[in-house]
């Protein structure tokens, strides 16, 4: 018997500052519509917080990755 495998997709993710129910703090953010679109892909999307060590980890676990770009990186 063969199952369907959802391919898991790693998104990397922005710290920025943030305003919760009156809370201002920072947060891991991704736009939606990049989760949307993996999810309508047939994936299953997974936001990966930037933190210093832990990249060895996530490239174990997910299927792919898919960099969601940001302020930092010339899109050219």
């Amino acid at each position: 018997m063969q199952r369907n495998v959802t391919p898991v997709i790693g998104l990397t993710t922005y710290r920025e500052p943030s305003n919760f129910a009156g809370w201002n703090l920072e947060a891991t953010l991704v736009p939606v519509s990049y989760i949307d679109s993996v999810y309508v892909a047939g994936g299953a999307p997974v936001l990966l917080p930037s933190l210093a060590g832990l990249q060895d980890c996530y490239l174990d676990r997910i299927d792919a990755l898919l960099l969601t770009g940001g302020s930092d990186i010339d899109p050219a």
